[in-house]
């Protein structure tokens, strides 16, 4: 989560509502996110205080992990709740992105020799060796570290075709009325990109996540690829969950995921 001028200002108002004074900001940096307020902001009045620790994480990428952490701490409070939920499907983005970045690099250093290609909407391939991210909407991930700089965005259109390329990979079930993983992630992702309640950005999330089970699926029963195809679908069980009873996505989500899941293990 990246804090546009409007947000960072209601977040700073929420949390000066919710942190009466220094100490309580203090006890929740710690307790929650394991940081000293001391070695990031430090001087000046609370609201300054406030400001400097906010503009910090945001700079620095923690910004989605203050917003929770502040939030679990004092959910009570009325302004932090309502910039909490008015957000929250960001929030959720940023924390499906920060635990699949963990299981990648964890799946890295177990399995050395894979070589999967991830994309989100900078772009991500993993090769089993190192990590870097440059301009051309690419990281390489390499040896379990992450180095991030500059991203294009791409279309919806650019990461549908690279999903139906690497689904079309997968072996078509060998028997005709039991569908395979290339069957059920066929059938899902054209039901992601049909459904009307889904925004595009939702739609490139779950396709993203939909290309993590396509990789997984050439080698399911291999540990290391359980464990990012078994975050791939919380993730879309999370993206689902936000949908009405009625949608047609909900729907096949409750019978495809469960299916999908058992292939892995899961």
């Amino acid at each position: 989560m990246d804090l546009s001028g409007q947000q960072f200002k209601e977040l700073q108002n929420a949390m000066i509502d919710a942190f009466i004074d220094k100490l309580s900001l203090e006890q929740m940096l710690l307790y929650k996110l394991n940081k000293k307020l001391r070695t990031i902001a430090d001087e000046g009045n609370l609201k300054d205080i406030i400001f400097k620790l906010i503009q910090i994480a945001n700079t620095e990428g923690w910004v989605g992990d203050l917003v929770c952490a502040a939030y679990e701490y004092n959910s009570g409070n009325y302004k932090l709740k309502a910039f909490y939920q008015k957000y929250e499907n960001q929030l959720k983005r940023h924390n499906t992105v920060s635990s699949l970045v963990e299981e990648t690099i964890e799946t890295v250093k177990e399995s050395p020799s894979i070589r999967i290609e991830r994309l989100y909407n900078q772009g991500v391939v993993i090769t089993g060796e190192n990590v870097s991210m440059s301009g051309d909407r690419k990281i390489e991930i390499t040896g379990g570290t992450v180095n991030a700089s500059g991203a294009g965005a791409l279309s919806l259109g650019d990461i549908s075709g690279t999903v139906a390329n690497i689904i079309n990979q997968l072996p078509s079930s060998s028997e005709l009325d039991k569908p395979g993983i290339k069957e059920l992630l066929e059938q899902l992702k054209t039901v992601i990109e049909a459904e009307s309640s889904l925004s595009n950005e939702d739609k490139a999330d779950a396709l993203e996540h939909l290309q993590t089970l396509a990789e997984a699926g050439q080698k399911p029963n291999e540990g290391a690829i359980q464990k990012m195809a078994k975050t791939a679908i919380q993730a879309l069980k999370g993206i689902f969950s936000s949908l009405p009873d009625v949608a047609k996505l909900a729907e096949a989500g409750k019978t495809l995921i469960p299916l999908i899941a058992h292939i892995f293990g899961l």
